[in-house]
């Protein structure tokens, strides 16, 4: 009879020549991990611009340590480099307060 286990071993019992019944554990392999693919064209890195041809989807970028698949995802902002979305946030909150002093400046002036 053999059951599995709930880590790695599977647990086996079989009766023994002096009719007692022995069960023991014996571990097994884990089953091989999928093997990952291969970037067969010019692919940057969304961090520092490297080209990732020829890494394999579950490395990281060799110049800065981003993982690679972070570079696959779209086009969306949040796959972007927060350095970058950083940037962006702190020039729209500049735009919104020079509006906010304009439109200030308007009404006091009454403009």
């Amino acid at each position: 009879m053999v059951r599995q286990g709930p880590e790695s071993t599977v647990s086996v019992i079989t009766p023994s020549r002096a009719g007692d019944i022995v069960m023991s554990d014996i571990p097994i392999a884990a089953p091989p991990a999928p093997e990952a693919d291969i970037l067969a064209d010019d692919t940057p890195c969304r961090s520092c611009g490297y080209n990732l041809r020829g890494r394999r989807t579950d490395t990281v970028c060799s110049e800065c340590g981003t993982p690679v698949m972070n570079s696959l995802g779209s086009n969306q902002l949040q796959f972007a480099n927060p350095a970058w979305l950083a940037k962006i946030g702190l020039g729209v909150r500049i735009y919104a307060w020079a509006m906010a002093i304009g439109f200030a400046a308007g009404l006091t002036l009454g403009l």
